[in-house]
């Protein structure tokens, strides 16, 4: 594919160059998530796991509670293995993606305690707002606590995933600690946080849309053909989970390169650099 460009991104060229990419690697990157996801996933579904009528996944057996939570954890090892593949783009080179599977698997400890660090603000809210009410048994309390806390944890959520928007890519990329990882992050962010917001909800937006149809559709086929409800539910929502992760890792890429184009002049020598140290380029 033709090498893209280094230079800032207004929010249609983030999107084009996030839908380039996904499709132009798109052998690579579903290479590197379904090797990650498929063992665990395979394990749930042997272990009965299934969607109920709520929403609510159940699984009849702890095999497949095991591989259900395997599976969640794969799709966020995936997604970072996504970052180094999407990353090659940008030098108009060829990605490994056995070495980007790898690198997201040696990296999978510092990963989950990067998003256990960002989702600590909401756990606070939680806790204080929440937690009391139930604990001492008054639900009324509580649901009505949960009015106050519902908007409190959204705006939180919100401040969290814009500040921390390229955490990941920074960790796979240029290979730093969790904690070195959201503060360049947030340096990065900072001065962009309500284009960024506009981007990213724009992108959330196009994103489920496209894939909630194909997922959807998968779901009518697999019902139409006698597979229980519980059973096409849970298959149509991990092909959704499957198809989105690895876009969204794609589009935190290229606001990743947004970022360092606009403030740190970032350009194909020092990205190339930082992915030859990750040993995922093809010679």
């Amino acid at each position: 594919m033709a090498q893209l460009r280094f230079r800032p991104h207004g929010v249609g060229d983030i999107i084009r160059a996030s839908f380039t990419i996904y499709r132009k690697r798109f052998g690579p990157i579903m290479a590197v998530t379904v090797s990650v996801v498929f063992i665990p996933f395979f394990v749930s579904v042997v272990g009965g796991c299934a969607i109920g009528r709520t929403g609510d996944v159940s699984c009849d057996s702890v095999l497949g509670l095991l591989g259900y939570v395997g599976s969640e954890i794969g799709f966020l090892v995936a997604g970072a293995g996504v970052t180094l593949v999407a990353a090659t783009a940008y030098v108009g080179r060829s990605p490994d993606w056995r070495r980007s599977a790898a690198a997201g698997l040696i990296r999978m400890i510092p990963l989950l305690f990067l998003y256990l660090l960002i989702g600590i603000p909401v756990i606070l809210v939680f806790l204080v707002v929440l937690a009391p009410g139930m604990l001492a048994g008054l639900w009324i309390l509580s649901e009505s606590l949960a009015i106050i806390a519902g908007p409190i944890i959204l705006v939180i959520s919100i401040i969290m995933m814009v500040s921390f928007a390229v955490a990941v890519p920074v960790l796979m990329i240029e290979g730093v600690r969790p904690m070195q990882g959201m503060r360049r992050s947030w340096h990065l962010v900072s001065g962009e946080r309500w284009r960024l917001f506009g981007a990213g909800l724009l992108l959330c937006i196009i994103f489920g849309i496209s894939f909630g149809i194909i997922s959807e559709v998968v779901y009518l086929v697999l019902s139409g053909a006698g597979m229980n409800e519980g059973d096409a539910n849970y298959f149509s929502l991990q092909l959704f989970i499957l198809l989105l992760v690895p876009l969204v890792s794609v589009a935190e890429v290229v606001l990743y390169v947004d970022l360092r184009s606009r403030k740190e002049e970032l350009d194909g020598t020092g990205l190339g650099a930082h992915l030859a140290r990750a040993d995922v380029l093809l010679d």
